[in-house]
C-alpha cells in the first residue's frame, strides 16, 4: 500500500466518522427529547449510585466517545505520518474501524427496537460481533505482521483480518430476545469469543514486546497496547462513570504512547 493510498484512507476514515458522530449527537439528542435518561439513583449515597451503579447514561457516553475517538486518531495519524511508511498504521486503521462499529450500538436504543425482532437487531448484532473481534486482531497484526518483509502483503493481511471477523459475526448465532445493558444483542458462545478475545490481545501484548526487545526498541509501545487494550475492554463495558473515566484515560494515554513512539521510531530510523 502507497502513502498517498493509506493517507486517503485515513482521511476518508476520519470525514466518515465525523459523518456519523454528527447523526450519532442528532440521534442522541432527539432520543434525549423523546425518552429522557435519568440517573439511576438507588438507597445508597447519589456519588455512589453515579459512579460505581448501572447508569444507562453512561453507556450512551462511551458510545459517544468511541467515535469521537475515531474522528480525532484518525486526523492525528493523517498529519504525524503522512510521510511516514508505518505498516502499524494501516491496521491501526482497522482497529479504528472497529471501535466506529461499537459506536453503532447506539442505535438499538434510539431506533427502539430492544423489544422487537427486526433486521436491525441482526445486523447491530452482527456489527458488535464484528468489532469485538477486528480490534484484537487489528492489533495483534500489527505486532507481527508489520515489518519490512511483509509490507508487500499488508493489502492481503488486511483484508484477511477483516473477512476473518466479518465471517465469524455472521456465523456466530445471535439472541434478539436478550439485550444486555450495554446496549449489545446477546450472542450464542458469548464466553468464548470473550476467551478468544483475551487470548488475541495476550499474543499481541508479548509478541510486540518480543520484537521490541529483539529490535532493540523501546517498550514504549507495548505499554501504549496494554493501555489501548484495556481502554477498549472497559469502553464496551462502561456500565458506570467509573468505568468510563478509566476507559477515556486509558484510551488517551495509551494511544498517544502508542503513536507517538511509533512516530519516532519511523522518523529517525
Amino acid at each position: 500500500m502507497t502513502l498517498k493510498n493509506r493517507n486517503r484512507l485515513n482521511f476518508t476514515l476520519f470525514i466518515i466518522s465525523t459523518i456519523v458522530l454528527v447523526i450519532n449527537l442528532f440521534s442522541f439528542i432527539y432520543f434525549m427529547f423523546m425518552t429522557p435518561v435519568s440517573l439511576n439513583r438507588s438507597g445508597k449515597p447519589v456519588i455512589y449510585s453515579i459512579f460505581f451503579e448501572y447508569q444507562e447514561l453512561a453507556v450512551f457516553s462511551s458510545l459517544l466517545f468511541m467515535n469521537i475517538y475515531v474522528v480525532v486518531v484518525s486526523r492525528a495519524m493523517t498529519n504525524a505520518f503522512a510521510k511516514t511508511q508505518c505498516s502499524e498504521i494501516s491496521f491501526y486503521f482497522c482497529f479504528l474501524i472497529s471501535c466506529l462499529f461499537e459506536s453503532f450500538r447506539l442505535y438499538i436504543p434510539v431506533l427502539l427496537v430492544e423489544n422487537t425482532y427486526t433486521e436491525y437487531l441482526i445486523v447491530l448484532g452482527d456489527f458488535s460481533i464484528f468489532a469485538r473481534l477486528l480490534a484484537p486482531l487489528s492489533l495483534l497484526s500489527a505486532s507481527i505482521m508489520s515489518g519490512a518483509g511483509q509490507r508487500q502483503n499488508l493489502e492481503r493481511n488486511m483484508l484477511l483480518i477483516v473477512v476473518t471477523a466479518m465471517f465469524v459475526a455472521m456465523v456466530l448465532p445471535l439472541n434478539t430476545t436478550i439485550i444486555e445493558k450495554d446496549f449489545r444483542v446477546h450472542a450464542g458462545f458469548d464466553k468464548i469469543v470473550v476467551a478468544i478475545e483475551i487470548l488475541i490481545d495476550t499474543l499481541a501484548v508479548i509478541s510486540l514486546y518480543i520484537n521490541n526487545k529483539k529490535e532493540e526498541f523501546s517498550q514504549k509501545t507495548t505499554i501504549g497496547m496494554i493501555m489501548i487494550i484495556a481502554g477498549f475492554v472497559l469502553s464496551i463495558n462502561s456500565y458506570n462513570f467509573t468505568l468510563f473515566a478509566l476507559s477515556m484515560i486509558f484510551f488517551t494515554f495509551g494511544t498517544v504512547f502508542y503513536l507517538k513512539d511509533l512516530h519516532d521510531r519511523n522518523l529517525y530510523s
